[in-house]
């Protein structure tokens, strides 16, 4: 998957270079960036005039909750994805930690705090059995997660047996109600997750290693990058992300329902890589993939309010999904070419 490294009779530190990979991938990203913005103020248009409800406060509340839950796990996988691998399991593991949550709060009666810490440790646990085969067996990712997704799947309905786990506690719910400056704590979740991510992926010398490892994992080796950990912390980071924002869904149904987290992979993925994400790893921004995310967000509110059913607005993700991935090769081709 990756090109041939010179041989170096002294390598350079890791820093040396990671900054030049950071340039590149700034080009690149920016102008993904750019691709997405015009879109998203155009179809805004759109939906505005013929409901002018649609920018209502209320209706953008509702927008930014419905994207946070997507948003916070894509911000996660943003690393990961740059760093050339990717989890199809992570829909699958929302629901097993809303599941597990729900359980653990309402049937066994454990404390939410502790309910909260053992989700999470759980959900750290699958990333890492992710990374272990992914990296440490070199099996491909898309194939190791696949499987994850079933196996996630499948443990969501053994643990709720297809059945919805409520009611939750008072606290829980009351938490579902709480506002900070008008928006609920998910968002503000999110928007906090995109300013840390993007800040660690663009100024730090993490974010550097993660850029070098997914533009070329043999030259990262080669001036002392260790590719195999920034690979795992970024399964692990993925997954945690991901019971994070299912446990955000259970504050909002209000209930541990089997279904939460279906399909959500393909929203993520979709929703990154429209943000300029490369599928081949070493370009992204973590702003490119809110854009993404929104993007998504308002495709679909705006269908909803247009009346339009879901089996359409899951074409037109589709579509959106595939549009970016051409646009993606097709830089990549003319890249090397040039």
């Amino acid at each position: 998957m990756s090109t041939s490294a010179t041989k170096l009779d002294s390598p350079p530190a890791p820093e040396a270079i990671a900054p030049e990979a950071a340039r590149r991938w700034w080009s690149r990203a920016s102008i993904g960036e750019l691709g997405v913005i015009a879109p998203l103020i155009a179809i805004t248009v759109v939906f505005y005039v013929s409901d002018q409800a649609f920018l209502s406060s209320a209706n953008v509340v509702t927008m930014l909750q419905s994207a946070a839950y997507t948003g916070i796990v894509a911000v996660a996988m943003t690393f990961l994805m740059v760093a050339r691998e990717i989890d199809l399991s992570v829909g699958s593991v929302v629901g097993l930690a809303a599941i597990a949550w729900s359980h653990l709060i309402v049937i066994t009666g454990v404390s939410i705090a502790l309910a909260t810490i053992l989700v999470l440790i759980g959900a750290a646990l699958l990333g890492l059995v992710n990374a272990t085969l992914a990296v440490r067996l070199h099996i491909p990712s898309l194939i190791v997660t696949l499987g994850m997704l079933f196996v996630a799947r499948g443990l969501v309905y053994v643990i709720s047996d297809g059945y919805s786990i409520s009611p939750l506690p008072a606290s829980v719910v009351e938490f579902s109600r709480l506002r900070i400056l008008g928006l609920p704590v998910s968002v503000l979740v999110f928007f906090l997750a995109v300013i840390v991510g993007e800040m660690v992926l663009r100024l730090t010398t993490t974010g550097r290693r993660v850029i070098a490892t997914g533009g070329n994992e043999e030259a990262a080796q080669v001036v002392g990058i260790a590719t195999g950990r920034v690979k795992t912390a970024g399964f692990m980071l993925t997954a945690v992300a991901a019971a994070i924002a299912g446990m955000f869904f259970v504050t909002q149904v209000r209930s541990g329902e089997p279904t939460l987290g279906n399909g959500l992979e393909l929203d993520v993925i979709a929703a990154i890589v429209i943000g300029g994400v490369s599928l081949l790893g070493g370009v992204g921004r973590v702003i490119g993939t809110l854009l993404g995310v929104v993007l998504m967000q308002v495709v679909r509110s705006g269908m909803i309010f247009l009346g339009i059913e879901s089996n359409w607005q899951n074409v037109v993700v589709g579509s959106l999904l595939l549009i970016a991935v051409a646009v993606d090769v097709t830089q990549r081709r003319r890249g090397a070419l040039a």
